[in-house]
């Protein structure tokens, strides 16, 4: 029931389970390139993309 509560929230019913925020993404690819000495730097739009999520609608009311 945890989990259930934790997709309870407004991001869940616009976007579907799943999506993630871009912003917040490639700000996780600026940490990995900054701070994991990777033989090549990676770019966000290469690894991010929202594109292959299919919403569902929730049958859950939202907090």
């Amino acid at each position: 029931m945890l989990g259930l509560d934790l997709m309870a929230t407004q991001r869940y019913k616009d976007h579907g389970i799943g999506w993630m925020d871009e912003a917040k993404m490639c700000a996780s690819v600026d940490l990995v390139n900054t701070y994991m000495d990777l033989p090549a730097k990676v770019d966000c739009a290469d690894v991010f993309t929202n594109d292959y999520l299919t919403k569902i609608e929730l049958p859950l009311d939202v907090k």
